[in-house]
């Protein structure tokens, strides 16, 4: 007797759902590589926008006396997006810490501008982006990868500090008011 109503077998099935997960594997892994650039370059944007900001604010000044994350939030230079309350995230969610430091013995003339946590891939990335509009580049603290204008970014550096901690990288760029003393 024949019987034509035959369903799937079990090997088949399990074949079927091998195949689909392995595809859910690939899709996910190029989705969150996609993610990770995306947010690496807006967050690039948003590290341009606050030097901008900054500048901007404090004008011809020679300091930035006074700079924190509560002047940058009270200034409304930042889009409501990048402001949660009286912390400024970026777009991993992590806060961005701004203030100013001293360099050459002038007083808080420096621009710094720290980010925390940043995915080692997302590092690697954020840093080429912004480099141009920056003096210094340090991750994971003590971690120069860009040192002073004219000289360029140390890229075998920086892959290596990004990735020296798998949490996630801290980094801070670092831009001098335009009439401080030079390097």
């Amino acid at each position: 007797m024949n019987n034509k109503n035959r369903g799937f077998t079990l090997v088949e099935v399990l074949l079927v759902v091998g195949f689909v997960a392995l595809a859910s594997i690939g899709i996910y892994a190029v989705y969150n590589k996609i993610s990770t650039s995306y947010k690496a370059s807006e967050t690039s944007r948003q590290v341009l926008l606050i030097i901008d900001g900054v500048k901007n604010l404090y004008g011809n000044q020679n300091t930035y006396g006074g700079l924190s994350n509560s002047v940058v939030i009270n200034s409304r230079m930042l889009p409501s997006s990048m402001v949660d309350g009286a912390t400024i995230t970026d777009k991993f969610g992590n806060e961005i810490t701004v203030r100013p430091t001293s360099y050459g013995g002038v007083l808080n003339n420096v621009i710094t501008i720290e980010l925390t946590s940043v995915p080692p891939e997302a590092c690697a990335k954020i840093a080429p982006l912004v480099s141009q509009s920056v003096e210094g580049i340090s991750v994971n603290g003590d971690g120069m990868v860009k040192m002073m204008p004219g000289y360029g970014l140390n890229l075998s550096r920086l892959l290596l500090r990004c990735s020296a901690n798998e949490d996630g990288a801290d980094m801070s760029f670092k831009v001098r008011s335009t009439i401080a003393t030079p390097y």
